[in-house]
């Protein structure tokens, strides 16, 4: 590992899933490929030690390593930035916190008895049962103190980790890792290693009717029985009609409880929840207690302690957290100024979704749809401010040859420490698993031997960075994406391609035929499916030929999600190179829309690049002055994708749904092959507009998530979306 650490919680590496014999296996199938008595297992290589090792260090000298992508690893990651994930983990295509008998009570149909979590979590995965687990109610906290039953997003496995027993003065007890968060008495979160015995807490006082303790049901607020929606209904005691009518009858649903101790537990299984907004909490074993993070900052509240913190001292401490404050307190300020905006726009679109009131004398009660909806909307756009050092968690599943891949050039630009810390984890966990690798194992090139680190010659002239940008930018002409290079016989090649396949000469189909036959959704109805099935037909795989290239700008945040394409590959820069010293960032549609949102917005970027300037100044490392980079940075790159990954990627971006700024690169990069390419351009389109030709029905494919616009019957010129 390396010495110098970040100041922030370490990132936690878990393996959750792997081969059981990943390094036998790779020798049983080289040998496979010459043996002459059919397949060789693991367990035989096993009993031949001296051939295995042998043959093992002579395919990997030789460059031989396609034995070692049979194999797979999946690790449960948290604690690691935006920033990481961006430059390394997704950057290339070759990738694919509770205790397990915690108590999550449940809500669900006047239910009383409790489901463990590792229940929750297997039942998700149950296709029988699995339905539950979305219907079923658990309890949150609301702002005001008061239980409310709140829905279950997703239940996550974290993985085996180390675990600490917590009991309080009233007796609850629950075994949660240290980075768990637990609620105030004031309503704040600490995680568990920021508390310590005598600290208050606040937990579940279950309500009582004066009498005795009584089961805890759903009752309307707006006192209508027939009102049965889970946004009309609040937690009392078994007999709702009494507590109705005599609400000073019922005690508050948390109280105050001080921790007694914290011991260690040993090492366990451990889960999480993820719950909808805006509670994002739940009731764990008595405890109230923060959900899990969502992987996507799209939909979900950032806190401000889930941050990356480099190793900095002093003054560059000082700076970089206050840095970190003004951009999380502008976020959450930003959402407020957005929301209304949002929800014009909203109410405009799904004018039936609007308050309503249950009758004459009551307030009007908001539609289930647009609570869940307005405040995820005002959350992603509010967080292109956010730092790139804003802390994220995932899965990530590799082939064992893209481990050792990660370990040889884990030091490269522009998170070397974060980075070599995440991989040497890994690299660590798969050894535990299988120590055999060791002998293959060769250790990571340092910095300056890496290719960036050689060329690039540090921050340089500014000069001559803004001038890059005035030239990059003013090639766009004003386009999100422009295609800056395709082959001139795109058309032709995929005809032939198709004629080729179907073994019939030119005579026979021409070329408009051939195209149609593979592209338009009417012929091609695997274009309807939805799982993506093209890359599996021989027809379909026609598409590979034509080949398109794209000059892009888009914010990190953006192209975070872009990079998720794999088979759209691009060139991404050095996130160092974008330490200039004028601010560079995209500005959302949606903050346009508001002037004090927008004004905000400004000053937090023109705070963002003063901060970083000062830094600079103080001899902050480029690697360390980049995690202040917000999510709008405008990263400036090339993209080329042949017609078949980039007819997917369009289909799914050029959705109402998708992200605001790949939804704008898609639509300029269809508008341009239909006017280079208009035989192919002509089927481009919208996932409803192909499903409908496919006669596929529905044809939005977004149930519940349905934009409110009929896009089917729109040319993709006329595409026209800010929400």
């Amino acid at each position: 590992m390396t010495a110098v650490a970040f100041r922030s919680a370490p990132p936690q590496v878990t393996l959750v899933n792997c081969f059981a014999r990943p390094f036998e296996n790779a020798i049983a199938t080289a040998r496979t490929c010459y043996s002459a008595n059919g397949i060789i297992t693991p367990e035989q290589v096993a009993t031949a030690p001296e051939l295995r090792d042998r043959i093992a260090a002579s395919t990997y000298e030789a460059g031989h390593h396609t034995t070692l992508q049979h194999a797979h690893a999946q690790f449960a990651i948290t604690n690691v930035s935006r920033q990481f994930i961006w430059t390394f983990l997704h950057s290339h295509p070759f990738y694919n916190c509770i205790a397990g008998e915690t108590e999550i009570p449940s809500l669900h149909n006047n239910e009383t008895t409790s489901w463990t979590i590792k229940a929750l979590y297997e039942a998700q995965h149950d296709p029988v049962r699995r339905r539950y687990v979305k219907i079923r109610r658990v309890p949150s906290v609301d702002d005001g103190g008061n239980l409310v039953p709140n829905q279950i997003e997703r239940v996550v496995f974290t993985g085996m980790k180390t675990v600490y027993r917590v009991t309080t003065g009233l007796g609850h007890v629950i075994r949660a890792t240290q980075d768990h968060r637990f609620m105030r008495e004031d309503g704040s979160w600490a995680r568990l290693h920021e508390l310590e015995p005598g600290d208050n807490i606040l937990v579940n006082a279950t309500p009582r009717y004066k009498g005795g303790a009584r089961r805890l049901e759903p009752h309307p607020v707006d006192g209508d029985l027939l009102h049965s929606d889970a946004d009309n209904a609040r937690l009392l005691c078994s007999l709702p009609h009494k507590a109705a009518r005599s609400p000073d009858s019922t005690t508050m649903p948390v109280t105050v409880d001080s921790i007694a101790a914290i011991e260690h537990d040993g090492e366990t299984d451990t889960y999480d929840l993820v719950m909808a907004g805006p509670h994002h909490n739940f009731v764990a074993n008595g405890f109230v207690v923060h959900n899990s993070e969502q992987v996507s900052q799209r939909y979900v509240r950032v806190h401000p302690d889930a941050m990356a913190v480099p190793p900095l001292e002093a003054e560059a401490l000082a700076i970089y957290e206050r840095t970190l404050t003004q951009q999380t307190e502008t976020y959450q300020r930003l959402i407020e100024l957005l929301t209304p905006a949002v929800e014009s726009l909203y109410f405009e679109i799904f004018p039936s979704r609007a308050p309503r009131a249950p009758r004459p004398d009551a307030p009007p009660v908001p539609h289930p749809m647009a609570k869940r909806w307005i405040p995820k909307k005002a959350q992603e756009v509010a967080r292109y401010v956010l730092p790139v050092a804003t802390f994220a968690y995932l899965y990530h599943t590799i082939s064992i040859l893209t481990l050792l891949r990660y370990y040889r050039i884990c030091q490269q630009p522009d998170a070397p420490l974060e980075t070599r810390s995440v991989v040497q984890a890994m690299i660590d966990q798969l050894l535990a698993f299988d120590p055999l690798f060791e002998t293959i194992l060769e250790q990571p090139l340092p910095l300056e031997a890496t290719l960036e680190a050689r060329f690039w010659a540090g921050p340089g002239d500014t000069a001559h960075q803004a001038a890059f940008v005035r030239e990059f930018d003013a090639a766009l002409e004003g386009r999100t994406s422009k295609l800056v290079s395709w082959k001139p016989d795109n058309e032709a090649l995929l005809a032939q391609a198709v004629r080729e396949v179907l073994g019939v000469p030119r005579t026979a189909l021409a070329d408009e035929q051939a195209i149609a036959l593979v592209l338009d959704p009417a012929s091609n109805s695997y274009f309807g499916e939805a799982l993506n099935v093209t890359s599996m037909s021989k027809l379909s795989r026609t598409m590979v030929h034509p080949q398109y290239t794209f000059r892009k700008k888009l914010s990190h945040t953006a192209d975070s999600q872009d990079q998720r394409h794999r088979m759209t590959p691009g060139s991404r820069p050095l996130l160092y190179a974008y330490l200039g010293d004028e601010p560079d960032y995209i500005t959302p549609a949606l903050v346009r829309l508001s002037q004090p949102a927008l004004r905000l917005y400004d000053e937090t970027m023109t705070r963002t690049w003063e901060a970083i300037r000062r830094l600079r100044a103080l001899g902050t490392t480029p690697e360390y002055c980049a995690y202040l980079l917000p999510n709008a940075v405008a990263v400036r790159f090339t993209e080329s994708a042949d017609l078949l990954s980039l007819h997917h990627k369009l289909k799914m971006r050029l959705c109402y749904n998708a992200q605001e700024e790949i939804f704008a690169a898609s639509k300029d990069e269809a508008l341009q092959i239909q006017r280079v390419n208009p035989t192919i351009g002509r089927y481009l389109g919208a996932p409803c507009t192909l499903r409908r030709a496919a006669g596929a029905r529905p044809y939005c494919p977004e149930g519940d998530r349905f934009c409110g616009v009929p896009v089917w019957k729109l040319a993709i010129a006329e595409y026209e979306r800010i929400l």
